[in-house]
């Protein structure tokens, strides 16, 4: 690509991509160099990556690509089938500008990041039916994120999922809690 390809990645603010069937992932930088048109100001701006019918992805990103995605604000993943984890890797340690998460209909999805994944902007998340995601490991700097409105479906999915490392956490999440199926 040329060096005014990698301008259009620079300043992207919104991605949606949808219906690709054979897409298996966003961003994958792991191993190996990553080529010419993925620099560290790749997606700097994007501020919402809507992923939606794509069957074949089984994460959305890996870890080492989250630091360039520095103002990305909403995340939302819908009717992915074969996704299994949104961050693929163990440890993250910086915080994520994320405000919403929004997840659904992701059958295999097992997990959004394997450690503590620190959200100090989260305000909102949505899970419809995912029911493999087990664990959802949000932490805030200073206790829990300052969220305002859990959406899940269905209600037996809360009964399951564990909320961090802290168990109070799920008791003191409860009251934003809202059992619907409707999405977004």
């Amino acid at each position: 690509m040329s060096e005014s390809s990698t301008d259009v990645f620079e300043s992207l603010e919104s991605l949606y991509l949808k219906t690709l069937r054979n897409f298996r992932v966003f961003i994958k930088r792991e191993g190996a160099a990553p080529p010419s048109w993925q620099s560290n100001s790749t997606f700097s701006h994007l501020k919402k990556l809507t992923i939606g019918e794509c069957p074949s992805m089984k994460n959305l990103f890996s870890l080492d690509m989250l630091p360039n995605l520095t103002n990305l604000e909403v995340i939302k993943v819908d009717e992915c089938h074969q996704m299994e984890e949104i961050i693929a890797k163990d440890d993250m340690h910086h915080p994520s500008p994320i405000e919403a998460l929004k997840l659904s209909n992701l059958p295999e999805l097992k997990s959004i990041f394997h450690g503590a994944l620190i959200c100090d902007s989260l305000e909102e998340i949505l899970v419809v039916n995912c029911p493999k995601l087990k664990r959802i490991p949000l932490s805030h700097s200073n206790g829990l994120p300052p969220l305002r409105k859990i959406q899940a479906y269905p209600e037996e999915w809360w009964g399951s999922v564990e909320w961090g490392s802290d168990s109070n956490s799920k008791n003191a999440l409860q009251p934003l809690c809202v059992f619907q199926e409707s999405l977004y």
